[in-house]
């Protein structure tokens, strides 16, 4: 009906009006999420942002990576987020043994721009408890090529990694 200051919202009060007292907290009427994953979009804005207009290749994507690991404290998850390997020059996911190498005292996760797929590293993956026995989950996979890790996971097999993530 109206926006506006406490004091200009109180004079539209009637008797018949119902007013909940948030106690300072915020409401937002009206706002509708049909996709959009409003929450995830707010904490991708602290993450690393490798849009392939950001890291069209894979040595500017290890480089955005690098840049962020050399600003935190070793041991600091550095998470990324937007990268399309059909966008980037090589054509692939990353390895994880290139996230190794771009920050190799980080543990290392970054997701796809579908939100569907992820690479980790090895630090990463050691914390996931993931390991080359670890079994593909049913409804997604952790990848291997001749049977070493690559770091891809997909749908439920990032959901290890998901549970060691840092709150955000």
């Amino acid at each position: 009906m109206a926006a506006g200051t406490d004091a200009e919202i109180d004079e539209l009060t009637g008797p018949d009006t119902h007013v909940i007292d948030l106690a300072g907290r915020l409401a937002t009427p009206g706002l509708n999420d049909a996709h959009m994953h409003l929450i995830p979009y707010g904490t991708a804005m602290s993450e690393v942002d490798l849009r392939p207009s950001v890291a069209p290749t894979l040595a500017a994507l290890l480089d955005a990576v690098a840049a962020r690991a050399g600003q935190m404290p070793p041991g600091d998850w550095v998470i990324g987020r937007g990268y399309d390997h059909f966008k980037l020059d090589i054509g692939r996911h990353p390895f994880r043994a290139e996230l190794d190498r771009a920050a190799p005292d980080h543990p290392v996760y970054i997701v796809r721009t579908d939100g569907h797929l992820a690479v980790a590293n090895s630090r990463a993956l050691a914390l996931a408890g993931i390991t080359e026995e670890t079994p593909s989950p049913p409804g997604g996979l952790i990848e291997r090529q001749n049977g070493r890790l690559t770091g891809l996971v997909a749908e439920t097999g990032r959901e290890p990694i998901m549970d060691v993530l840092p709150d955000a």
